[in-house]
């Protein structure tokens, strides 16, 4: 099990740090300009996740204009839009294979059967990774922490949708 501590230096979203056998210390770093994410670890292959649109603050959204490498691969996210949770996962595609990254219950996402975080309000995050993960899906998982995942509940998403027109200055008259 993997235990990431948050926190929110200056220029940064969120940090998530910890140190566990066998990959070493992990972080990774969700910065406000320009938006992007990176996973640093000597034990997995660094990731990064990044998007051009500077207006907002927060999480790396997830759409077309989204771009991820996992070590030298290329990752393609595509986010389903039906009403069920499982309608509403990420299809990935990584290095040839195919996997889905869902919401499975309350701030708990899981990638594939292999790799599940568990983010409940408070300091800490942690994170299963099954013996069948390899290094890609485990870098894969926790940069995916660094992503807007609000999405993939009509819950959340309908909470952060309210909360960001708030928050932008839209709803002022």
């Amino acid at each position: 099990m993997i235990v990431l501590t948050r926190s929110v230096p200056p220029g940064a979203v969120i940090v998530l740090s910890g140190t566990t056998q066998p990959y070493g210390s992990i972080e990774v770093t969700v910065a406000k300009r320009p938006r992007m994410a990176t996973l640093e670890c000597p034990g997995l292959p660094r990731a990064v996740l990044s998007h051009p649109d500077t207006s907002r603050e927060g999480r790396v959204p997830l759409d077309e204009r989204t771009t991820l490498t996992v070590g030298e691969l290329p990752v393609i996210v595509t986010q389903g839009r039906g009403l069920a949770r499982k309608d509403r996962a990420l299809k990935i595609s990584m290095g040839g294979r195919d996997y889905t990254y869902l919401a499975t219950g309350a701030n708990v996402e899981e990638l594939a059967g292999l790799v599940r975080s568990h983010a409940p309000l408070g300091s800490t995050t942690t994170v299963t990774v099954s013996p069948e993960a390899g290094p890609y899906e485990v870098a894969l998982a926790l940069i995916l922490l660094g992503a807007d995942t609000n999405p993939l509940t009509l819950t959340r998403r309908a909470i952060s949708g309210v909360v960001g027109f708030l928050q932008t200055g839209q709803g002022e008259a």
